[in-house]
């Protein structure tokens, strides 16, 4: 005790260097906690793109739908037939003889909210033939998405249409129970 007294001095200097050293550490520790939650909250909205095929007896269509927490901005949306044409806006590859229900033109921006969809395309049609020959037709498309968050990171996706839109008489299967 007695050499405290004698050293007060020292031992101000030391408590003063021992809580410069704390002040930094929790300096630091406070930034790495900043950066983290910065990452977590840019990964807790990004969006989740996904390409729906509807392919239903009585309906067929396309969807894009974001299944993320963030906005899915769509910056350019390509289709590309199997004979190399592009397009922006998919019923521009289709046959002219199928009436279309419903379908999106675009050639701009667009942005899905999350847990929505957009219809890109769809058939309703008691004409089996004319289903047939839609269905043909989508089997031959593939899809190019670029898109971006709201922290604009941009990604890509890619899907074929190839395996998506199977005929009618392939999907009824027959199932043989025992008797």
């Amino acid at each position: 005790m007695e050499w405290l007294i004698k050293n007060t001095d020292f031992c101000m200097a030391i408590t003063s260097i021992c809580s410069v050293i704390i002040s930094l550490f929790a300096m630091f520790i406070t930034i790495y906690t900043a950066v983290l939650q910065r990452k977590q909250n840019m990964l807790s909205l990004a969006p989740a793109v996904d390409v729906f095929s509807m392919n239903y007896r009585d309906e067929i269509g396309l969807e894009i739908s974001n299944n993320g927490l963030g906005l899915l901005i769509v910056d350019k949306i390509v289709f590309t037939r199997k004979d190399g044409m592009q397009a922006y806006s998919l019923i521009d590859l289709m046959p002219d003889d199928i009436a279309w229900k419903n379908y999106l033109f675009t050639d701009n921006v667009f942005s899905i909210a999350p847990g929505t969809k957009v219809i890109i395309l769809q058939l309703t049609s008691e004409d089996s033939k004319e289903r047939t020959y839609a269905r043909s037709k989508l089997r031959e498309i593939s899809i190019h998405i670029e898109y971006s968050d709201v922290y604009n990171n941009k990604s890509e996706f890619d899907v074929s249409l190839e395996y998506s839109y199977e005929d009618e008489k392939s999907q009824i299967q027959e199932v043989n129970l025992p008797v």
